[in-house]
């Protein structure tokens, strides 16, 4: 699924990208998973959908503390 993830991105469907995103947190292994979470605030950020992007990096720093990325993304 990640490939899948990547290639939407790289092609800049970003709505595709919270949707593939989306479905896999509502999984359980992949609740809390980095990379597609900080996909899916990535794809909020380049939409320019300010609101959702703060929150879902905010979400991602509450749930990976030690990560610096997201917290320059939110800067």
């Amino acid at each position: 699924m990640i490939e899948k993830l990547k290639y939407q991105f790289s092609i800049a469907d970003y709505r595709k990208v919270i949707k593939i995103a989306d479905d896999l947190v509502d999984q359980e292994p992949y609740k809390t998973d980095y990379t597609f979470l900080m996909y899916k605030a990535a794809a909020y950020a380049n939409l320019m959908e300010d609101e959702n992007a703060i929150s879902s990096y905010e979400i991602i720093i509450e749930l990976h503390p030690t990560k610096v990325l997201p917290r320059i993304r939110l800067a």
